[in-house]
């Protein structure tokens, strides 16, 4: 009748944050953060996105609430093409260079996804739509730093941003 117990040690993280390194509860809670991390970015997207287009009368509008339809539906490919057909009729539609790039990093392509990011921000430097989801792409593709320093500069623009705390957070424990 003897108890096991699994011990833990606990690894500082960054500011004082703290982790269990249990293989079993890391491995669990990885792929759990995973999955939400994926998710909460695209509704984010989406949400900005379509009270961007909302708010700016663009004939875009209508082509953008279709895409990002698409994406809803991780139907990533053709939500690509419609955003890309967007920015064909209107290359200074900063929700339309978002929400490519956003498809592009569900695509895994990383670095396409970052060109675009970097083109929605020439338009629009201070967007935080952009700037939140470039730091996901940046932490996906495994660019700590990359992640870690779009996420602060978000900060700079709204200061205490929900957000851009849960992007530091996420860099943390990646």
């Amino acid at each position: 009748n003897t108890i096991s117990v699994i011990k833990t040690r606990k690894r500082p993280l960054s500011r004082g944050l703290f982790f269990c390194a249990c293989p079993c509860i890391s491995k669990a809670a990885r792929s759990l953060l995973g999955r939400m991390k994926r998710w909460c970015c695209t509704v984010l997207v989406g949400l900005i996105g379509v009270a961007w287009a909302m708010g700016q009368g663009s004939v875009a509008s209508e082509g953008f609430v279709e895409a990002q339809a698409q994406m809803a539906k991780k139907e990533f490919a053709r939500a690509e093409a419609l955003f890309g057909q967007l920015l064909t009729a209107e290359p200074t539609y900063v929700p339309a260079w978002v929400g490519r790039a956003s498809a592009r990093s569900y695509l895994q392509r990383f670095d396409e996804a970052a060109l675009d990011f970097e083109q929605a921000l020439a338009i629009d430097a201070t967007n935080l739509g952009a700037l939140v989801a470039y730091g996901f792409n940046e932490g996906w593709a495994g660019r700590y730093d990359a992640a870690t320093g779009l996420f602060s500069r978000e900060l700079d623009v709204s200061a205490g941003d929900l957000d851009a705390l849960t992007g530091l957070a996420y860099v943390a424990l990646w």
